[in-house]
């Protein structure tokens, strides 16, 4: 017999809905294009990477976004002071260990 947490947690799982279906969105074309060889070691070409199909990159240096390849987040002062002050209250909360 399954404990109740085990049979909740699988009734939650089949009630999940398929809410992006392949084929709903359209690809960023940008992206959809281009092949980032990020592999290493010998390079191996075909239909999957051809020049045909995608803009093959070899040599992948800079992030695909533009970025460094880094999490940057960017607030605005007033954001910034919220932030501060949320943390601060937040600490002060102690939380049980279960």
């Amino acid at each position: 017999m399954k404990p109740r947490t085990q049979l909740s947690f699988e009734k939650a799982l089949q009630s999940i809905r398929n809410n992006f279906p392949p084929g709903k969105l359209p690809p960023i074309e940008q992206y959809a294009t281009t092949y980032y060889n990020m592999s290493a070691g010998d390079d191996l070409r075909g239909s999957w990477n051809s020049d045909e199909n995608f803009e093959y990159v070899a040599d992948p240096q800079p992030a695909v976004d533009g970025g460094d390849g880094t999490a940057q987040v960017k607030l605005t002062k007033e954001q910034a002071a919220m932030l501060k002050a949320m943390a601060a209250v937040l600490s002060q909360i102690r939380m049980p260990i279960h």
